[in-house]
């Protein structure tokens, strides 16, 4: 989304709109480094094929995708940031979770609660998440709860289809993901489907809570690139 781009887009500083539709894109440079800033829009379908565009139109070295994500863990906070270290995709809507085929969908991944970057501005310690996409917005503690006790961290609607078009095409993937809402955060009435769009209106400590979130995503992007690049130096 627009909004989840926009903190990175700020501490890029000037950015150039690049012709074309899909996905809808933007330049910049970091250093001597230069980034494509690309709109993949929302909803596994959506997101996988537009990084396929994207992939086949830019070529880019690896692919970084960042976004908001819903926290299963009771000790999870809104802002608090996370690297995926695994992700799975759920074949259906999330009302029809089934905890023994979430369980069998689940990566196995190493060292689940090991810092990879100590802090970030605003004093945050990010952390390893596994992650499990699905195809709608999973807004009620009950169903929140469901994903937490099959053994994931994170619920989004993108990152698994992402991963898996940027792994058809042999380019290297990374999510870094910003919690929006909480387990303790409740929205049952608030429905929201990539085929079928939204029902009702977005509850106001939901968006109020996206664009915290948003602030934290933009300068953890802009921290993770600038590592990244003077790793390579």
């Amino acid at each position: 989304m627009g909004i989840e781009l926009r903190g990175l887009s700020r501490g890029l500083g000037h950015l150039k709109r690049l012709p074309g539709e899909s996905p809808e894109a933007r330049e910049a440079l970091l250093g001597d480094r230069r980034l494509i800033l690309a709109r993949i829009g929302i909803g596994r379908h959506a997101a996988g094929k537009s990084l396929q565009l994207a992939v086949s139109r830019f070529n880019p070295e690896r692919v970084l995708l960042i976004g908001l994500a819903g926290g299963l863990r009771h000790e999870f906070r809104v802002g608090d940031p996370f690297v995926i270290s695994s992700a799975a995709l759920w074949p259906g809507d999330a009302e029809n979770l089934s905890i023994e085929l979430a369980v069998r969908l689940q990566e196995k991944f190493s060292d689940p609660g090991k810092p990879l970057v100590e802090l970030i501005k605003g004093g945050r310690r990010v952390r390893r998440a596994r992650l499990l996409s699905v195809d709608s917005f999973v807004g009620s503690t009950s169903e929140k709860r469901k994903f937490g006790a099959a053994g994931y961290d994170l619920v989004d609607m993108e990152f698994a289809a992402v991963a898996a078009a940027a792994q058809e095409s042999g380019t290297p993937v990374t999510g870094l993901k910003v919690i929006s809402d909480t387990l303790s955060h409740n929205f049952p009435r608030y429905r929201f489907s990539a085929v079928e769009g939204s029902r009702g209106m977005i509850p106001p400590r939901l968006a109020a809570n996206s664009f915290r979130a948003c602030r934290v995503l933009g300068c953890f992007a802009l921290v993770w690139l600038e590592a990244l690049i003077n790793l390579k130096k």
